[in-house]
């Protein structure tokens, strides 16, 4: 064995602060900010005195494990799900919601805009879950080495039962799953839309008008006319007038060129009866010499004669009953001019035949709501009552029409050769387009199934209504509310996709709740002074180490 090196003893040096250290204290000694002597002789100890005791400090933990961050995220998303559900029942009650201007544009930047807004919603909750499960990730050690764990936690965190780094990652995989949920959530849809705009003017309100085109005839031979050639080339019929209503010219808005104004005012409703003869009534007699027949038939008892000759194949015509005996009195009662009239027709193709129908013209005084389309032209008409039921019409100029023209026979005395003229017109036009009308489906036919009475009535109601346009109203300017509907563009909530959106979120607000729950029941043994991820941590978790 080598030889042992020499032993130094160790000097000690002589000064006065060692031996103040040899010095046992004296009982005068006294210490500055301690009254207490003995503090400075106890036994020794790992504690520095007044230090504090970590177990008993408030713990560290993330943001978002802590109550004040994730209590308000999952209040507003359980809110949110209802609040959801709330808003999808008012949007289907009201039809969808209004928007000013382009915003309900179904692409561009507008359709960015109202599809951005749900989605940066559910992605800044998804963000916030997403922060919560790598919080809890970095809680989760791996074995051996204090690392965080690699993409392979969901296995490693099921096999070792510690599921909350598994439940955090999948709540914040699914919640970024919403997105296209939420991308969907509206749509726009045109709807059909009343909307309250600006008066119309009326020019006219239901009264007698017995004005020069009366007297001259010229209105009703125009709407003879009319009435012919719409059998002829189905003409589209004149503003305010249709299916036997005439209803009181209207001056719209022109503010607006597409959609339906709805306006209450009044109209007439002009609705003859037609009826064939009676039954087993007809007779027909030919002329000794062949080159004509008389014709006889009966309405309620009442007979009608009239003959033609054989100088056309098809004959027509139309009188009045003139008879003055007591089986006539029901029609011959009543002036001229306000008489049934009876068209009659006779064919001798392809053998002789003849028909005859008796038409009672009518008129009806109405409150009525008129919806004038403005793309179509078109006129419908909704009957709200009797003439002056309804609020805002005027009926009490309606007092002088008391029975409808019959716009055929007039009582006229000497009339001009004019005058004259346009009567004989409008007793040619009326039967001749009647039986235009029969010839497009078959005269023949209609002779043998004895159609004319139902073709007469919608022909003549045509013509009773044209007549009714400027014979019971006169000209009187005011103004009237109108309606318009036409179709907007308005916002609606998909219900398939507010539907699974409001229950995702509502399941991931109760999972998020009883993650936060959980783990913070699995930690409360963990008090952490410092953030992770810090030196600080490192070194408060190494000093209890064993």
């Amino acid at each position: 064995m080598p030889p042992s090196a020499p032993r130094i003893e160790p000097q000690r040096a002589d000064n006065s602060a060692e031996r103040l250290l040899d010095r046992a204290p004296s009982s005068d000694t006294a210490y500055r900010d301690d009254p207490s002597a003995d503090q400075k002789t106890g036994p020794w100890t790992n504690e520095c005195p007044g230090a504090v005791d970590d177990m008993a400090a408030r713990p560290s933990a993330p943001v978002p494990l802590r109550p004040w961050a994730w209590v308000p995220v999952v209040l507003a998303m359980a809110i949110g799900g209802v609040g959801l559900e709330v808003a999808l029942h008012f949007n289907e009650r009201s039809r969808g919601w209004p928007t000013p201007g382009g915003t309900t544009a179904e692409s561009g930047v507008m359709h960015y805009i109202y599809s951005f807004v749900p989605v940066a919603v559910v992605m800044t909750v998804a963000a916030f879950w997403m922060w919560t499960g790598v919080e809890v990730w970095k809680m989760q050690l791996a074995r051996g080495e204090a690392l965080l764990q690699p993409l392979s936690a969901w296995g490693v965190t099921t096999r070792s039962r510690r599921s909350p780094v598994l439940v955090g990652t999948l709540l914040a995989v699914l919640t970024f799953s919403l997105q296209p949920l939420a991308a969907a959530l509206f749509n726009v849809q045109d709807v059909l839309w009343i909307s309250h705009k600006e008066a119309a003017i009326s020019l006219g309100h239901l009264s007698l008008n017995q004005d020069s085109n009366f007297h001259d005839l010229t209105a009703f031979s125009a709407a003879a006319g009319y009435v012919s050639a719409d059998v002829l080339y189905a003409t589209r019929g004149p503003p305010f007038v249709h299916n036997g209503y005439t209803v009181a010219p209207l001056v719209l808005p022109d503010t607006v060129q597409n959609g339906a104004f709805f306006v209450n005012t009044t109209a007439g409703y002009s609705h003859p009866s037609c009826v064939n003869a009676d039954v087993g009534s007809l007779n027909m007699v030919q002329w000794a010499n062949k080159s004509g027949w008389t014709n006889s038939v009966a309405f309620d008892g009442c007979q009608f004669a009239w003959s033609v000759d054989n100088s056309a194949g098809d004959l027509f015509g139309v009188d009045i009953i003139e008879s003055m005996s007591d089986s006539c009195a029901i029609f011959t009662a009543l002036p001229e001019f306000f008489r049934p009239v009876i068209f009659w027709f006779f064919t001798y193709e392809p053998s002789p035949m003849t028909s005859a129908t008796l038409c009672a013209p009518n008129i009806t005084l109405l409150d009525v709501n008129a919806a004038v389309d403005l793309d179509a032209h078109s006129l419908e008409v909704t009957p709200l009552g009797a003439l002056g039921s309804h609020t805002g019409t005027l009926a009490q100029y309606a007092g002088n029409i008391t029975t409808a023209y019959n716009g055929v026979f007039f009582g006229l005395d000497s009339p001009n050769r004019f005058i004259a003229a346009r009567q004989d017109a409008i007793r040619f036009l009326l039967p001749a387009a009647i039986f235009q009308a029969a010839q497009a489906s078959g005269h023949t036919q209609a002779f043998q199934e004895n159609r004319f009475a139902g073709l007469a009535e919608q022909i003549y109601a045509s013509y009773l209504s044209l007549v009714a346009k400027t014979v019971y109203f006169i000209p009187a300017m005011r103004p009237v509310k109108t309606d318009l509907q036409s179709v907007y563009k308005r916002l609606f909530l998909s219900p398939v996709v507010a539907h699974a959106l409001a229950a995702a979120i509502f399941v991931m607000a109760a999972v998020g709740a009883a993650l936060e729950r959980w783990h913070a029941r699995e930690r409360r043994v963990l008090r952490l002074m410092h953030a992770l991820d810090t030196v600080n941590v490192v070194e408060a978790e190494g000093s209890y180490a064993d």
